[in-house]
């Protein structure tokens, strides 16, 4: 089988844990028209089948190294544009167009991944690997009293980068001043609560604001904004959040990255809220509001002199769950290269490291007046 996986997918290890499920696509996106994505430099050509199964193939057709992604779907199987040969779900070469009476070469399989689909998400998974459970589900995403719009795109830095920042409240009334960062911000981080797993781990912020007119607009808030924030990490990929926003007011959002390659991410951010569900555009205006928020993040990255650094930095209490999250990152990447090189069948364990929480732990939690 032929890969047509870039020169950086090797480099791109520093991100991509192998065996895990990322988010790759929503599921409106995948349809009987193939779309291209990228995990891990590997090139994917991702389409519903005739029974409306999400499938995910490589991209580089075995035959002559065409994009399958440019293809299209033929009774239920990818058909490449270059020669016409069609591809099943399974990567199976099911038709040759050229030769319809000849036996079908067995080099002809394409290779095919793992694909999971939940709660309006498509999952993928490039590797196999013992013991790594399923993408983890959003109780709200189910729950008909809430409303629920998606954004997605691909943004410059890497994954771990654009994780660490969705946890980081302290840039808030920095770097999104203009869209709901408010003023005179006060934070309360608490230390955080490590999951049994060594994959999770919760967190909660308080945080007080002055907020604007387009803020207040889009929460429906009065000017002074507190809102009590929970979230819930899960490695490699996903960060899911309840924002109490007080009078009854709840918003929940799940922030999934996934590595396209070394210094390249795709988010796709889900929020679903309680509130204003009858107002006409509030949809919209969430989206546009949402994107703002990522444009502002994504200029942080585009103006740093150099690659935004992921490990070996000072910390304050307030970085608390950034600190976590990157520790349980680099104890599944040492955990799974054990794993690797290891000839028994058990792991082994991660080998041991300074706890980043016990720098910080005497710490004051953070407050700006």
């Amino acid at each position: 089988m032929r890969s047509c996986q870039s020169v950086d997918a090797a480099q791109s290890g520093a991100s991509l844990l192998p065996g895990c499920f990322y988010p790759v696509a929503q599921s409106g996106a995948v349809t009987h028209r193939p779309i291209a994505r990228t995990l891990g430099g590997q090139a994917l050509a991702i389409f519903r089948d005739d029974r409306g199964h999400v499938c995910a193939l490589d991209a580089c057709c075995p035959h002559r190294g065409a994009n399958l992604a440019d293809g299209q779907v033929i009774d239920g199987s990818l058909a490449c544009p270059y020669h016409g040969w069609r591809f099943a779900g399974d990567g199976s070469c099911v038709s040759v167009p050229s030769h319809p009476d000849r036996p079908i070469p067995a080099r002809s399989q394409a290779r095919s991944f793992d694909v999971v689909e939940q709660q309006g998400v498509v999952w993928v998974r490039l590797t196999e690997a013992a013991g790594q459970p399923p993408p983890p589900p959003f109780e709200v995403a189910d729950d008909p009293r809430y409303r629920r719009f998606s954004i997605e795109g691909s943004y410059p830095g890497p994954a771990d980068w654009w994780m660490e920042n969705f946890l980081d409240i302290s840039h808030v009334p920095f770097v999104h001043r203009r869209s709901f960062g408010g003023q005179h911000p006060r934070v309360l981080a608490d230390p955080v609560e490590r999951g049994v797993d060594d994959r999770s781990f919760t967190a909660r912020v308080r945080v007080h604001y002055t907020y604007g007119l387009w803020a207040r607009l889009i929460h429906g808030a009065v000017r002074d904004y507190s809102e009590d924030v929970r979230f819930r990490v899960t490695v490699p990929a996903t960060i899911y959040l309840i924002n109490d926003m007080g009078g009854g007011r709840r918003q929940a959002l799940a922030f999934l990255a996934s590595p396209e390659g070394p210094q390249r991410t795709r988010v796709i951010l889900s929020v679903w809220r309680n509130y204003l569900t009858w107002l006409p555009g509030a949809d919209a205006l969430g989206r546009r509001f949402t994107r703002q928020v990522l444009d502002e993040d994504q200029r942080i990255v585009e103006r740093s002199p150099a690659p935004m650094p992921t490990v070996d930095r000072p910390a304050m209490a307030a970085d608390g769950a950034v600190q976590e999250l990157a520790r349980l990152m680099r104890r599944a990447r040492a955990r799974i290269a054990a794993e690797s090189v290891s000839s028994e069948p058990q792991s082994q364990p991660a080998p041991h490291e300074p706890d980043p929480l016990a720098a910080v732990a005497h710490q004051k939690p953070e407050s700006r007046a």
